[in-house]
């Protein structure tokens, strides 16, 4: 073949190669773009909280969380370390309203406080071990429970309590045994007392959590009562957000009824990390409320 003729047909092929390029680049270009929606951080900062031992409260301290619970009674100069972290977060005391350890309960058991079934035996949480339930419906005992934490609350200097296992209704399936001769309306005032005189004698504010609270099925099953405790504390957690996708809209609809209430939600999701902040960011008020990823 002629040179001449070769170097003819080598740039036919180069400006058919150009102009391929060119059209799947206009293409591309005009492409509608299908970018996942903002999540998280990218949709506006997300507040998280985390619950911490004295022995995570380093771990918590790098993490930046805007909140940490502390469970157990760290030292001051622990307390102090994790306060002038870098994010400086709010520290809050985690208290079981009515679950007592052994030497509360021992003291407890010398004043008639315990809550007993009718044939007479103590009452224990199934997966709490070393616990022992009061009785709260015993004005003296509740005086007494509430001083314990109001206590603890003072000496850690603690911005608010966390108050676990309060009681819109008592779940029978939860203990090794049913309290004789009372109503799951004496749990409920008993609760609500608590909030009340736990809020009196810190002057703080109490972020509520327990049967009834748990998630938009358990909120909307007992409704009028979880209302009723609801109305008084300053925050709610829901404890099983997200557990499964089918529940996902009325776990939403219990955070609404939450913000709506004037309250904060603290919502504990145990899904990835990505799959929770996608479902907490839809909430409408989602800014005001806090995200605790337990994964």
């Amino acid at each position: 073949m002629p040179a001449l003729a070769l170097r003819w047909r080598f740039a036919l092929v180069a400006i058919g190669i150009v102009a391929l390029a060119l059209a799947v680049a206009v293409v591309i270009g005009n492409r509608p773009t299908t970018e996942p929606p903002a999540v998280g951080n990218d949709a506006g900062p997300v507040n998280e909280y985390q619950f911490a031992s004295a022995k995570e409260l380093k771990r918590a301290g790098r993490r930046g969380y805007d909140i940490v619970v502390v469970k157990g009674r760290p030292s001051t100069a622990e307390l102090g370390e994790l306060r002038s972290s870098h994010s400086e977060p709010l520290l809050v005391n985690y208290e079981q309203a009515f679950a007592l350890n052994a030497e509360e309960a021992e003291y407890a058991r010398s004043k008639g406080w315990l809550a007993e079934t009718c044939a007479g035996n103590e009452i224990h949480p199934e997966n709490i071990p070393d616990v022992t339930l009061l009785d709260a419906t015993v004005g003296d005992a509740l005086e007494w429970r509430t001083d314990l934490i109001a206590g603890d609350t003072a000496e850690g200097a603690y911005a608010s309590t966390y108050l676990d296992t309060l009681r819109a209704f008592f779940p029978n399936d939860f203990y090794d045994g049913i309290p004789c001769g009372l109503s799951h309306e004496d749990w409920l005032q008993a609760s609500m007392d608590t909030v009340e005189l736990v809020q009196r004698k810190t002057g703080k504010a109490v972020i509520a959590n327990g049967s009834g609270l748990q998630t938009g099925k358990n909120y909307f099953d007992h409704k009028a009562e979880a209302d009723e405790l609801m109305a008084l504390a300053d925050g709610v957690q829901i404890e099983h957000f997200l557990r499964s996708r089918s529940s996902m809209e009325q776990d939403l609809g219990f955070i609404a009824a939450i913000n709506d209430a004037g309250k904060d939600a603290y919502v504990k999701c145990a899904r990835a990390r990505d799959a929770c902040r996608e479902a907490f960011v839809q909430a409408p008020k989602w800014e005001r409320n806090f995200l605790n990823i337990a994964r």
